[in-house]
């Protein structure tokens, strides 16, 4: 049985990122292996508090970038740290069901079951159209967010290459991991990802006719907390399956 990696990338939103941290660590993680957290250099002080107890925490590795260098690079960089077949994308604002990353794992073998797939989530957005439905909790859609999703790392990494030295091209600073691993700017973010890193990765999967799934029941939920959809407008998944407490 395969062992995933989260990638969470963060910025300033300490509410939030709370919210996600305890309701992630109530949910069963035995199928997760690393937790990467990018900070990208979060100014403000409850937020950094709330992150220098998270890296205390088991199975946690986190990364803050040295200066802020923008969601789509930094979360990009958290993905690409992993060195697992799949990558599970989370936001820093999600509540969990516990059984979450277990339906997500359920999900892959059933994607496998069909052949080739690209990417999966566990969160149900009625904004993206089911083209298919395969069976009670599986279907099949045009696109999906990234938000509790799983990813193809070879797909992510075919094209993203690490590099030392480039030319033409804005490199990010490079960065020492908490663990002293070093860790390289990357290529082709920084030429591709001029608009949001998973629509782009879900371009690559319709490209190379990769089927994206579904499950009908959201096991994961957007938070809404006072004032973010002003600065953050999202649809919000439907047929939640909470803990009882949700």
């Amino acid at each position: 049985m395969p062992k995933y990696d989260i990638c969470m990338a963060t910025w300033n939103r300490p509410k939030s990122l709370q919210m996600t941290i305890d309701s992630l660590f109530e949910s069963d993680l035995s199928l997760c292996d690393r937790i990467y957290v990018y900070d990208d250099c979060s100014f403000n002080k409850e937020n950094i508090a709330i992150l220098n107890e998270l890296k205390k925490k088991d199975k946690v590795t986190l990364y803050t970038q040295p200066t802020h260098i923008g969601v789509h690079e930094n979360a990009t960089m958290c993905i690409l740290s992993s060195d697992k077949d799949y990558v599970v994308i989370i936001g820093d604002d999600t509540l969990f069901n516990k059984e979450w990353l277990n339906k997500l794992d359920w999900l892959r073998k059933k994607a496998e079951n069909r052949g080739e797939w690209g990417c999966l989530t566990v969160a149900n957005f009625p904004n993206h159209p089911i083209t298919q439905t395969i069976e009670k909790d599986f279907v099949q859609k045009e696109k999906i967010s990234s938000f509790s999703t799983m990813y193809r790392m070879d797909i992510m990494r075919e094209h993203n290459t690490e590099l030392e030295t480039t030319s033409g091209f804005k490199v990010w600073p490079i960065g020492i991991c908490e663990d002293g691993t070093k860790i390289i700017a990357m290529d082709k973010m920084h030429i591709m990802y001029k608009d949001a890193y998973d629509w782009l990765y879900q371009q690559e999967c319709a490209k190379q006719g990769l089927p994206m799934y579904s499950t009908v029941n959201s096991y994961s939920y957007h938070i809404d907390y006072p004032g973010k959809k002003t600065l953050h407008p999202h649809d919000q998944v439907v047929n939640f399956v909470g803990n009882g407490n949700l």
